[in-house]
């Protein structure tokens, strides 16, 4: 029984993580923070830069240019296939990149 119910609570640990990364709309202000951290100069994101923040990107890609322009970037906010901030990972910090050597 014990088992069963532990499983289960993995589960749905597993699933609320998952669910975290994807699936949620942002804010159209998250969306265009979001875009001008990761655009380059000229206005695109290319597809291994996008990777930090696109769970899909053929799907949010429709002109398969392997670039995402903004309009594009933002239907994919409107779709919940990009991470918010909060789901990308250790940024700069204790357990981030740049965290000191212990």
């Amino acid at each position: 029984m014990k088992i069963t119910i532990v499983a289960s609570a993995l589960v749905l640990a597993m699933a609320s993580t998952a669910y975290a990364e994807t699936g949620q709309k942002l804010a159209q202000a998250e969306c265009d923070a979001l875009w001008m951290q990761a655009a380059s100069a000229d206005g695109k994101l290319s597809k291994s830069a996008a990777a930090e923040y696109v769970t899909d990107f053929d799907a949010v890609n429709p002109d398969g240019d392997m670039t995402l322009e903004q309009d594009e970037f933002r239907n994919a906010c409107n779709q919940g296939l990009i991470k918010s901030t909060a789901t990308t990972g250790a940024g700069e910090g204790a357990s981030g990149k740049n965290a000191p050597a212990d």
